[in-house]
């Protein structure tokens, strides 16, 4: 969970082949309900460009 610039996000971190739990998608429908993002990122650069952080690419492992 994080709030950058005013904007609420989750991020929820999964393996390559990870699913949801449908108690994890019910979260995300709530989350997105309310105005907030909600993100399912499965690697480190997915999460960064969901916070839309600049991070060079060599700092971050794909």
């Amino acid at each position: 969970m994080a709030s950058v610039d005013g904007r609420y996000i989750e991020i929820e971190l999964k393996t390559a082949h990870g699913k949801q739990t449908e108690p994890q998608k019910r979260e995300g429908e709530r989350v997105e309900n309310t105005g907030a993002q909600y993100v399912v990122a499965r690697t480190l650069r997915e999460a960064f460009d969901a916070l839309e952080i600049e991070v060079p690419s060599s700092e971050v492992p794909e």
